[in-house]
């Protein structure tokens, strides 16, 4: 256990330097690159474009919750439902449907369809109204190790700060972007060597040093 703590205290340092660099790297760019003009709106109004292989679907459904609170609406209800703009799979969501969003204050969005698919919780504040979501192809089971989820990310936002939650699945993988409010970098390596360090040791053959090694990576 001290052998592990030391190395644990190193890579806190370690991770304190890359995540300060990462960081002022993620103001200036977000996740892919992308800056979208077309769309500039302070209506409370999020967009999102459906990924070509989601099919066979009849809805598209915007679920939107307060971090750590309330929520808006429940899971796909009629609230929920968006609506296809001019534009073929782009969807629109009006927050007013379901309520308004608190001044800073952090909220979690998910887009989903009426046959099981779904993008991943995503970060979001009022700062990302008349923004778009979109998908790259990036899918993962989720942290519970229940389904499947696609990553989304906003096109103009700073994906450190609004997009995919980053979070530390129980095998020791890293999925998301954006740390929650509530978290930081260091906390959710300490929370992994807590409560998952051992069994990610016996579900990939590695050793603790090189899981905790490849996470502070």
């Amino acid at each position: 256990m001290k052998k592990i703590l030391s190395l644990t205290l190193t890579i806190l340092l370690i991770i304190l330097s890359v995540f300060c660099m990462g960081v002022s790297a993620q103001v200036t760019n977000n996740q892919s690159g992308i800056v979208d003009d077309s769309i500039t709106s302070n209506e409370a109004v999020i967009y999102f474009e459906v990924p070509d292989n989601w099919t066979d679907y009849s809805n598209i459904y915007c679920f939107i919750w307060e971090y750590n609170g309330d929520l808006l609406a429940y899971w796909q209800t009629k609230k929920t439902v968006c609506t296809e703009t001019d534009t073929p799979g782009l969807y629109a969501f009006d927050i007013t449907n379901v309520g308004e969003l608190k001044d800073d204050t952090m909220y979690c969005v998910i887009f989903s369809t009426d046959t099981q698919q779904q993008t991943y919780d995503c970060l979001m504040d009022k700062n990302c109204f008349g923004d778009t979501l979109y998908t790259d192809g990036t899918n993962y089971i989720s942290p519970q190790g229940s389904k499947n989820i696609l990553m989304a990310y906003w096109k103009n936002q700073d994906s450190s700060i609004y997009g995919p939650i980053l979070q530390i699945t129980s095998i020791g993988d890293i999925i998301g972007t954006a740390i929650a409010p509530d978290k930081t970098a260091e906390s959710l390596l300490v929370n992994f060597i807590e409560k998952n360090l051992y069994s990610a040791v016996e579900y990939t053959a590695k050793t603790e040093e090189e899981i905790i090694s490849n996470l502070a990576t």
